[in-house]
């Protein structure tokens, strides 16, 4: 039998930002309706378990939870994935300036792959 050292247990991805306020959406539900998690976890037939990973957003919301917590506590499934409108927001700015790095990057390196091959080119002209 293998003996479990640090070096080979599984690692866990920390919960991004946006996960974390997923989370935190479905607990403010949660708490709207005066229950407590063992009571959701009933409703919603998961663990309690199941609900607190959901709330810290180390679980993602299935989609037939996000279904059920429409059907159940008649809550807007776009409001529990994008809230008051910022945080998708944010999340796109964000998403966008890397990617726009990204691309700014490359250009550069293709610029300057250019350059170089010109500049050999001329080199070679001259000879």
């Amino acid at each position: 039998m293998a003996k479990h050292t640090p070096l080979n247990r599984k690692r866990i991805k920390a919960p991004s930002e946006l996960e974390k306020e997923i989370g935190g959406r479905f607990k403010d539900i949660r708490i709207a309706n005066k229950e407590t998690q063992e009571e959701m976890a009933e409703k919603l037939g998961k663990s309690v378990q199941t609900i607190h990973n959901y709330e810290k957003g180390i679980t993602r919301l299935p989609y037939e939870i996000m279904i059920a917590l429409n059907e159940i506590y008649h809550e807007s499934i776009d409001e529990l994935l994008l809230g008051n409108g910022k945080s998708m927001e944010l999340m796109i700015e964000r998403e966008l300036s890397y990617y726009s790095d990204v691309r700014l990057n490359l250009y550069l390196q293709l610029i300057s792959k250019e350059i170089s091959k010109r500049l050999e080119r001329n080199s070679e002209l001259k000879t």
